[in-house]
């Protein structure tokens, strides 16, 4: 389910997997890069030191050839719990509770502005973000096997 409204969307979704599964594919650089992104595009990690005060880097490349960086760092990881991160146009909150060997995830997207959050859903974020937890959901079913 993925909820918008003026500056931040919300987004949930159960995984069919214990939290320790989940949070290692949205952790680990091999499972980002398959996720992260948009149809066609390509991703590449070029940093991602997920730990409280870690930063990242990754760069989506778009058919077109069109580059966009993302750059950031983590304010607050706890494995299997909680995981923050900014990247200077949102802040990204990530809270994960496991279940009966289910793990329901939680991202919050908060952005600076209103104007940053209109640039974001004019970019595709509904759409992209949708697709990108369909791909983990796939990643998370092999990892699990």
């Amino acid at each position: 389910m993925i909820e918008f409204n003026t500056a931040c969307f919300t987004l949930t979704r159960t995984f069919d997997a214990p939290c320790d599964v989940v949070f290692r594919v949205f952790t680990q650089p091999e499972y980002v890069a398959e996720w992260w992104g948009c149809e066609g595009s390509t991703t590449v990690v070029h940093t991602l030191d997920v730990r409280t005060g870690g930063t990242y880097h990754i760069d989506l490349r778009l058919p077109d050839g069109t580059v966009y960086s993302s750059r950031g760092s983590y304010s607050d990881v706890s494995p299997c719990k909680r995981m923050v991160s900014s990247d200077g146009v949102a802040t990204h909150t990530i809270t994960f509770e496991e279940h009966d060997g289910r793990t329901n995830v939680e991202l919050l997207v908060t952005f600076s502005s209103q104007a940053a959050f209109e640039r974001a859903a004019n970019l595709g974020v509904r759409a992209g973000t949708a697709r990108s937890w369909d791909t983990i959901e796939r990643i998370v079913l092999n990892v699990n096997r």
